[in-house]
């Protein structure tokens, strides 16, 4: 598995958990509300967390688009 399919699939589970633990449906969520019973130190330690999986998911596509742009001008 490559990193960058390890990053998306830790985004995804930690989608999950918290969808699955406060009945939301992951699929119309990208990052859910908190759960009502959840406490907030817990909820926005899960927010940078999914924050920074998100940052460097957006720094692999620039890097993967950065070598794109260098083929295509080279061709």
């Amino acid at each position: 598995m490559s990193p960058t399919d390890r990053l998306w699939r830790a985004k995804t589970k930690l989608n999950n958990r918290l969808c699955a633990k406060g009945d939301f449906d992951a699929e119309e969520w990208d990052f859910p509300p908190k759960p009502k019973w959840m406490r907030w130190h817990s909820y926005r330690r899960f927010e940078e967390r999914f924050e920074r999986l998100e940052d460097k998911l957006d720094d692999d596509i620039f890097r993967a688009t950065l070598r794109l742009s260098r083929c295509w001008k080279n061709s």
